[in-house]
């Protein structure tokens, strides 16, 4: 999410896409995985040509693996009984998540600021998913 909210605060400059995701990656924890795992392998992101493109890219990035996430967690909390709750509230979390990167997305081209508050608030929803999985793993340890 930190990738995705600095598209959408950036100036327009010179930089060509890479440049520009290479400046934005150096702003997240695990840089590489970004650069070379994320940003730079997916078609979308380094045919687009300009920053709304790109923007619009990552967001679509961000929504394919939310979406695959809430669908992983709704098919486990079927198989995985004892962990049927836990697993319902994190599929809850990622369609929150979808439903505020969808809106981002809607509002990308008319105000970036509205688009970035629904980033953070997909953020929001991200950290609260990740505190519940922490939690869970406490206590099957």
């Amino acid at each position: 999410m930190a990738i995705l909210s600095q598209f959408l605060f950036a100036s327009t400059s010179a930089l060509t896409n890479r440049e520009y995701i290479d400046a934005n990656c150096q702003r997240v924890k695990n840089k590489t995985f970004c650069v070379d795992h994320t940003l730079t392998t997916y078609p979308p992101t380094v045919s687009a040509t300009g920053l709304l493109p790109l923007a619009e890219a990552v967001i679509n990035l961000a929504i394919a693996h939310a979406e695959k996430t809430a669908g992983f967690a709704a098919e486990t909390a079927k198989n995985e009984a004892a962990l049927k709750t836990q697993f319902n509230e994190c599929h809850d979390a990622y369609v929150a998540i979808v439903a505020s990167l969808k809106s981002a997305s809607l509002e990308l081209k008319e105000t970036s600021d509205t688009a970035n508050y629904d980033v953070m608030v997909s953020d929001t929803g991200a950290t609260d998913a990740v505190d519940d999985d922490d939690e869970n793993i406490r206590r099957r340890t």
